[in-house]
């Protein structure tokens, strides 16, 4: 499954204009087949530090998601989360070479046995990336609407460089 993610990332076209960061969402380009047409995935919205802590408070309240369902997992590595911290209590970590080599499409049972939390739903889960600087998440984001099926997606664009200054 790590070459098929990979090899996915390397054909994915990416449409976002390096001038213009602060565009609401960045639409992705994914095969729908080996015949090189595209499906159009979901945009991926992308959210500053006050959005976040708007989303963290609502995980802050309800511990089963809140209303929009929402799960937010940190990509970086778990040396650099031991350094800095967790944006929240609230906040999973999974690394984004494991989100890479297909962590999401295990079975909802072996993803909790694997990584201590319970696997997003494609249809009832708004997953949340965040990482160091939004990069990674934004990566992760991609990967996921690629790979998963999942149709609501955000990134942090602004990630813990932004969450701790």
């Amino acid at each position: 499954t790590a070459f098929v993610a990979r090899s996915a990332v390397r054909r994915a076209r990416i449409y976002v204009r390096p001038h213009d960061r602060s565009q609401a969402t960045t639409p992705v380009s994914r095969p729908l087949s080996s015949g090189g047409d595209f499906l159009e995935p979901p945009p991926i919205k992308q959210v500053g530090k006050s959005e976040m802590a708007e989303i963290l408070s609502v995980l802050e309240v309800d511990e089963d998601g809140g209303d929009d369902g929402y799960v937010v997992i940190d990509v970086r590595g778990y040396d650099e989360i031991a350094y800095t911290g967790h944006l929240s209590g609230d906040v999973r970590a999974l690394p984004l070479p494991l989100i890479m080599e297909g962590a999401f499409s295990m079975s909802p049972d072996d993803f909790k046995e694997q990584f201590g939390f319970s696997k997003p739903d494609p249809d009832d889960s708004t997953v949340v990336f965040t990482c160091k600087a939004g990069i990674r998440s934004m990566t992760a984001c991609q990967v996921l609407a690629m790979q998963g099926g999942y149709t609501r997606l955000v990134n942090y664009r602004g990630g813990a460089i932004d969450w701790f200054s």
